[in-house]
């Protein structure tokens, strides 16, 4: 039996409903172009065996900071 929440990264069969909450979340704005979740990596939040939200990121080197995390969108 699953856990009742979940922080899982992005499953291939997970795109579907990333996508559709992104619209709703974001209506109006242009969709991601495809593998756009994959080549900057996404969590998505699974709740009572939905998937309710998902968050991407990407990490880059700024000079004279160093590594950074950087929040790319956050949809719930």
């Amino acid at each position: 039996m699953a856990p009742l929440r979940q922080i899982i990264p992005m499953r291939p069969e997970d795109e579907i409903e990333v996508r559709e909450i992104h619209a709703v979340c974001h209506p109006g704005l242009v969709q991601r172009p495809p593998f756009w979740y994959f080549a900057h990596p996404t969590i998505v939040f699974i709740l009572a065996g939905r998937l309710v939200g998902f968050t991407s990121f990407t990490l880059t080197v700024m000079p004279g900071f160093g590594s950074t995390l950087y929040g790319m969108d956050v949809c719930v």
